[in-house]
């Protein structure tokens, strides 16, 4: 991946919500994920209680 390219993506990951798309070619079907950042202030939060 040349510089611009990985910039432009870096740039991309740091907003708060992005869309990527996958494109397989293998018909016209859809779907999507939901995921969530498991990163620091994430465990912070969660971490006071059980579920």
């Amino acid at each position: 991946m040349d510089d611009e390219t990985e910039a432009r993506a870096a740039a991309t990951m740091r907003l708060p919500k992005y869309e990527i798309q996958v494109r397989l070619g293998t018909g016209r079907e859809e779907s999507f994920i939901i995921t969530s950042d498991l990163g620091p202030g994430y465990v912070s939060v969660n971490a006071d209680y059980r579920s």
